[in-house]
C-alpha cells in the first residue's frame, strides 16, 4: 500500500461494523470496507488496476479508505466520463449489492450522475482541457512558483544577516501567503504532490492536506464528513445547525482576523499530537518550522526572533484562512432547505461554495491566493489553478443553460460581513445536513 493510502483507525472492539475515525469524523463501515470501492451503489474490485491509476496508486487507495463511498472521488477526477465509465465496467463485482442506511440524510448515492447540469458542464470542460494541453499548469505558472519560491529563501536569509527586520518579515509573510495559495493547488496534482511541501513552510501540514482535503473536504463539503466542518472549533463555529456559545456568538466574529492569525501554528501544535500519537505519518516538511524559528532566535535573540517568526507565519495565516473560509461560509453556502434538495452533485457544489469577483485572470487573482475561482476548483478539483479563469468562462457559459442552477459570485466585502454572521448564528438548528447531497435516493 503506498504511503499516503492510510487504513482509518477503529475504535471498540475492531469488527468490521466498528465505527471507523477519519480526521475527527466517525462512520459507519460496511463489512466490504477496505476491500472494494463502492461506486454509483455498485462494487468494483480495482485491486489489480490500482498501480497503473493514471492519477497514482495513493490516491485511487485513498477513495476506498477514507469513507464507504467513493462515487464523488470517481465523479470529479475524470473529465472523459465516457472512457473512464467503460473501464470501470471491467471491474464490477458482479452480484454484491451494498447496503443503504435507514437514515436518509445518510444514503449513498444510488447510481452514477445522470446527463444532468454537471454531466454537461464536464462534457463542455473536458473539450476545453483537451484545447489548451490538459488540465496541468501552464509555463506562466510554474515560472511564477520557481520565482516566487526563490524569492521566499532569499528574503528569510536577508532578515538572518540584518538581524532582523519587520518590513522583511511582513515582505515574507506575504510570499508566504502565495506559496500556501500554490500548496493547495499542488497537493490536488500527483505530478507536483512534492512542491505542496511549501505549505510546511508556514506550519501547515502537505502531507495531511493530500490526505484529508481530497477525499474529504471536496468530496463532502459543509456536511459533517468534511473535515473543515469542525476544524476551526472552539474558536469559530461554522455548523448552522448548532447553538453557538457565547464566545462564538459575541466575540470570535470580532477578533475574526487575530484568531486566524494564530491558525497556521494551531495547525501545526494538532498535527504535532497526532503524530506523538502514531496518527500522523512524518514529513520532511513536519522540521521546517522548528528549523526557522531555530535560526531566527539565533539570528535575532529569543524574544525578537519567536516575535518575528510569529508575525510572519500568521500574515499567512490571516490572509489565507480569510479566504478560504469565506468559500464556504457566506449565507449561500448554508442555505440547507436548497442544498439538501439538489438533485446533482455538481449542483450541490455550487450551492456549498462562494466565488470572489469574476472575470480574473490569473495574475489578478493572487490577491485572493486563487481562491477566488474556488467553485470551479470544487468541480474539477485536479485541474491547476492557471487553468480556472477559462474554466470558469465554460460554467458561465454552462450556466445559461440551466437558468435554475444559483452560482454565487460577488465582491469581497458583502461576502466577508455574511461569513461573520455565519460565524455568529445558527441558522438552521436543529436541522440535519444531507451527508451525501446531489444524488438520487433509493426508494
Amino acid at each position: 500500500m503506498a504511503t499516503l493510502a492510510l487504513t482509518p483507525r477503529k475504535k471498540g472492539t475492531g469488527n468490521a461494523h466498528s465505527k471507523v475515525w477519519s480526521s475527527g469524523v466517525a462512520f459507519q463501515p460496511s463489512k466490504w470496507q477496505g476491500k472494494y470501492w463502492r461506486i454509483g451503489n455498485r462494487y468494483y474490485d480495482l485491486t489489480e488496476f490500482a498501480p497503473r491509476h493514471p492519477g497514482g496508486e495513493d490516491l485511487i487507495l485513498m477513495a476506498r479508505n477514507r469513507f464507504d463511498d467513493c462515487t464523488y472521488a470517481f465523479e470529479a477526477h475524470h473529465t472523459n466520463q465516457p472512457l473512464v465509465r467503460r473501464m470501470l465496467k471491467k471491474y464490477e463485482v458482479v452480484g454484491l449489492i451494498p447496503p443503504q442506511p435507514s437514515n436518509r440524510y445518510q444514503q449513498f448515492p444510488n447510481l452514477l450522475l445522470p446527463d444532468a447540469f454537471f454531466s454537461v458542464l464536464r462534457a463542455r470542460a473536458n473539450a476545453y482541457l483537451r484545447g489548451v494541453g490538459g488540465p496541468g499548469p501552464t509555463r506562466e505558472c510554474l515560472y511564477l512558483f520557481w520565482a516566487l519560491l526563490c524569492t521566499w529563501f532569499s528574503l528569510f536569509a536577508l532578515n538572518l544577516l540584518l538581524g532582523g527586520s519587520v518590513g522583511v518579515t511582513i515582505m515574507n509573510g506575504i510570499v508566504g501567503g502565495l506559496l500556501g495559495g500554490y500548496g493547495h493547488n499542488w497537493c490536488h496534482q500527483p505530478m507536483y504532490r512534492n512542491h505542496a511541501l511549501v505549505l510546511d513552510l508556514s506550519g501547515m501540514s502537505s502531507l495531511g492536506w493530500v490526505r484529508e482535503h481530497l477525499l474529504q473536504h471536496h468530496m463532502f463539503t459543509n456536511t459533517p464528513l468534511d473535515n473543515h466542518f469542525t476544524g476551526t472549533e472552539p474558536f469559530l463555529c461554522t455548523d448552522p445547525t448548532t447553538r453557538r456559545s457565547w464566545f462564538q456568538a459575541i466575540v470570535a466574529p470580532m477578533i475574526n482576523p487575530v484568531l486566524l492569525f494564530f491558525g497556521p501554528w494551531v495547525n501545526y501544535i494538532a498535527h504535532g499530537i497526532e503524530l506523538a500519537l502514531g496518527n500522523e505519518k512524518f514529513s520532511i516538511g513536519k522540521l521546517f518550522l522548528p528549523t526557522e524559528i531555530v535560526l531566527m532566535v539565533w539570528a535575532c535573540g529569543a524574544v525578537r526572533g519567536t516575535l518575528l517568526q510569529m508575525l510572519q507565519i500568521g500574515i499567512v495565516g490571516t490572509w489565507y484562512y480569510t479566504i478560504a473560509l469565506l468559500n464556504h461560509n457566506t449565507e449561500h453556502c448554508w442555505d440547507l432547505k436548497i442544498k439538501n434538495k439538489t438533485s446533482d452533485w455538481g449542483v450541490a457544489q455550487l450551492q456549498s461554495s462562494s466565488d470572489i469577483e469574476v472575470g480574473l485572470d490569473f495574475l489578478s487573482s493572487a490577491k485572493y491566493l486563487w481562491l477566488n475561482f474556488h467553485t470551479v476548483h470544487h468541480l474539477f478539483p485536479h485541474t491547476d489553478m492557471s487553468k480556472h479563469p477559462g474554466l470558469q468562462r465554460v460554467l458561465l457559459e454552462t450556466l445559461k443553460d440551466f437558468p435554475a442552477v444559483r452560482y454565487d459570485v460577488r465582491d469581497f466585502w458583502p461576502m466577508y460581513r455574511e461569513m461573520l454572521t455565519s460565524f455568529s448564528t445558527a441558522s438552521h438548528l436543529g436541522e440535519e445536513i444531507n451527508l451525501y447531497p446531489g444524488n438520487r435516493r433509493v426508494g
